[in-house]
C-alpha cells in the first residue's frame, strides 16, 4: 500500500480558510506530481483548505478518484488500514494532524509542522499492518 501524507497548501490567513494563489499553484503541482501515481483514494479534512488542495488531482482524474472529506483523524487511520495492500492513497490534513497520522500508518515520529510550512509530502509504503517505509520529499516553493 502507499499511502501519502501531507499538510493542506499554502493558506489564507486566520479567520479565512482557503487557499493562497501560492497554495493554488502548489495544489497545481500536487496534481501533475501524482495523476499518474495510481491513486484512487483520497481523504481530507472538511475545512476548505484541504478540500481545495485537492481540487487540482481530483479535476485530473475525475471518477478514478474517490475523495472522502470530513473523516476526523482515527476515522481516517482506520479506514486506511482496513484497504486492500494494493491501494494508493493520499491524505491531506493539518500541522497538528500529519504527525499523528504519519505515525499512526507505521511512518515513525516525524518534527512537528510550522504553521508556515506546506512543502513537505511523506509516502509510507505498508507492507504490513505496523510497518511502513517512509521517504520525506519536499515539492514547490520552499516554505
Amino acid at each position: 500500500m502507499m499511502i501519502m501524507v501531507l499538510r493542506h497548501a499554502d493558506r489564507l490567513p486566520d479567520p479565512q480558510d482557503g487557499l493562497t494563489e501560492a497554495g493554488h499553484e502548489r495544489a497545481r503541482l500536487l496534481a501533475r506530481m501524482l495523476s499518474k501515481s495510481g491513486v484512487t483514494r483520497a481523504y481530507c479534512t472538511k475545512f476548505t483548505r484541504a478540500r481545495q488542495t485537492l481540487e487540482p488531482l481530483k479535476a485530473m482524474l475525475g471518477e478514478a478518484l474517490t475523495v472522502k472529506p470530513g473523516n476526523d483523524t482515527d476515522e481516517t487511520v482506520q479506514e486506511v488500514k482496513s484497504l486492500p495492500g494494493d491501494a494508493t492513497i493520499i491524505i491531506v490534513g493539518h500541522s497538528d494532524t500529519v504527525p499523528t497520522i504519519v505515525e499512526a500508518l507505521g511512518g515513525g515520529a516525524i518534527a512537528a509542522i510550522s504553521p508556515d510550512e506546506f512543502d513537505n509530502l511523506f509516502i509510507l509504503s505498508r507492507t504490513s499492518i505496523n510497518a511502513a517505509g517512509m521517504l520525506k520529499l519536499k515539492f514547490g516553493l520552499a516554505t
